[in-house]
């Protein structure tokens, strides 16, 4: 009885310390914005700057330097918008992610585990990339602090750890034009806190979400010998229901 107690308070305290990284990575995220006339970090494509809020792609290949290249996470001169207002890679990946990649013959950590919701940025009316599992023809996407109004930056969720098996690119999708029975799961949140997910909010603050439905709570490969079939029906799922909720708001 000891041992599966001892597992539960383990959880809740790498929870509590994903909570805190993601929310240093919000705070960061909007001090950018500050310093950029209200621009936000995007994530996805941006013509006007060329930069998406971290650069590099994630995968299980050897071959990859992206998957443990923490430079990408803090040097602006590799594309790092971020890393002037943090310093410290470590906040970027959950204590809770495991995955390791083989680097010259030996298993090492992976860099990141947290993505950026693809709500924000410029969408490709705007010459960007956000947006377009929304899709933003009816949902809104969100370039500046000021869009962010509705449904209000308290509402709107920035950051999430990502499941070790979806993470590729530095975006999130959420498909939020089917609800209910057509509801999908395109990219796969993280569960690793007891059934839980870390997630960033567009005012700063982070939280921890309880997953209800099993079908949200997939088993992480930390070493990539099993994959994750995204872009999967979950219809009804109060899971989905509740990141689209979080991740737009409809054009009147």
């Amino acid at each position: 009885m000891l041992l599966p107690a001892l597992a539960k308070a383990k959880a809740k305290a790498t929870g509590i310390s994903c909570m805190s990284n993601i929310k240093q990575v919000t705070l960061a995220w909007l001090m950018y914005a500050g310093d950029n006339e209200g621009f936000l970090a995007g994530s996805l494509g941006d013509a006007r700057s060329g930069k998406v809020w971290v650069p590099g792609g994630l995968n299980f290949s050897a071959g990859n330097p992206d998957n443990t290249d923490t430079a990408l996470l803090l040097d602006p001169k590799r594309g790092a918008l971020l890393g002037k207002y943090l310093q410290n890679a470590e906040v970027f990946k959950c204590p809770a992610d495991k995955s390791t990649v083989k680097y010259k013959g030996v298993a090492t950590p992976r860099s990141r585990s947290i993505s950026m919701s693809q709500s924000f940025g410029r969408n490709p009316n705007q010459k960007g990339g956000a947006g377009q599992w929304l899709p933003y023809s009816t949902f809104r996407t969100y370039m500046k602090e000021t869009d962010m109004g509705i449904p209000g930056a308290s509402n709107l969720l920035v950051f999430v750890d990502e499941h070790p098996n979806s993470i590729n690119d530095a975006a999130f999708a959420i498909q939020c034009g089917a609800r209910d029975s057509g509801a999908r799961i395109i990219d796969f949140p993280a569960s690793y806190h007891n059934g839980a997910c870390g997630f960033g909010f567009g005012d700063g603050h982070a939280e921890i979400k309880k997953w209800l439905d099993k079908r949200t709570i997939v088993p992480a490969s930390f070493d990539g010998r099993k994959g994750i079939q995204l872009n999967v029906a979950s219809p009804n799922n109060p899971d989905v229901a509740w990141m689209q909720d979080r991740a737009s708001a409809r054009i009147r």
